[in-house]
């Protein structure tokens, strides 16, 4: 944390040194050249916001910039971000406008002097140290929310394929486990009831309207004829007591019927 500090102060110091070289080696507007027809020094004095804008509302600008840099601060070491891209773009930033606010509490203005003048029609603005400063750590925020939207994207897509991998591989395990868990001679008897299941069924259905025995003999029963047994016949003695039905069981239902029965009896 403390390297950031420093580098913080570092780029307030190289802010507050280039001005202070301008107003002492130049007059105002006086213009140097750097690169012929690209780059030369200007200085020139900015009493509104960055690259002379809002310059009608500078202490409503004042007000914003410093509520600004308190919160970056706050934010800064309070949650103490680890990643180096975005603690470089908020020191670059806070530096900058530190130093641009240093200008104004002091002096009432900011002191401005690169003048880039290679497209006029396009760049007309000067500016300085502590704006580039700006510029730049906004730039690395862009740069860093982008390359964490895609990393976030990528991690979710990995994650995604990682819990289908595990559920996979979860479910095989679990059906090793349930028949690991089974006693040997269990799953015997399981395995022979599946293949005994699995015969009647392809029985069942290789010859559907083919009738099962039980079924058969079932109908048959239902089918046959029954003889009746009436008082009358038993008045004569009984004869068809000893009959037997065709299954060979003797009618002996029918025998203690008459025999619980007297008054049958006696009116035949």
């Amino acid at each position: 944390m403390y390297i950031w500090i420093i580098f913080m102060l570092l780029c307030v110091f190289l802010d507050q040194i280039t001005k202070y070289l301008v107003v002492i080696y130049m007059d105002l507007y006086e213009s140097v050249d750097i690169i012929p027809g690209v780059l030369r020094f200007t200085y020139i004095r900015n009493e509104g916001a960055a690259f002379g804008s809002f310059s009608d509302s500078r202490w409503v600008f004042m007000v914003l910039s410093a509520v600004a840099i308190v919160g970056i601060l706050v934010y800064f070491f309070v949650k103490k971000p680890q990643n180096k891209l975005f603690c470089s773009a908020l020191t670059l930033i806070v530096g900058g406008g530190v130093g641009n606010m240093i200008d104004r509490i002091r002096l009432g203005y900011v002191v401005d002097f690169i003048d880039f003048y290679a497209f006029p029609n396009v760049w007309k603005w000067n500016f300085n140290v502590a704006d580039s400063f700006v510029c730049v750590g906004a730039g690395l925020v862009i740069l860093w929310m982008i390359i964490d939207i895609v990393k976030e994207n990528k991690r979710i897509k990995q994650s995604d394929i990682e819990s289908t991998i595990r559920a996979e591989d979860g479910g095989a395990n679990m059906r090793d486990v349930q028949m690991n868990d089974i006693p040997d001679e269990d799953t015997d008897r399981i395995q022979d009831d599946c293949e005994k299941s699995c015969k009647d069924v392809a029985l069942s259905e290789s010859d559907p309207s083919e009738p099962q025995a039980d079924s058969v003999k079932e109908e048959n029963n239902e089918n046959r004829p029954r003889k009746e047994f009436t008082a009358g016949d038993a008045g004569k003695g009984g004869g068809n007591f000893g009959d037997k039905n065709p299954d060979g069981e003797e009618d002996s239902k029918d025998s203690k019927d008459s025999e619980e029965d007297p008054d049958n009896n006696s009116e035949g």
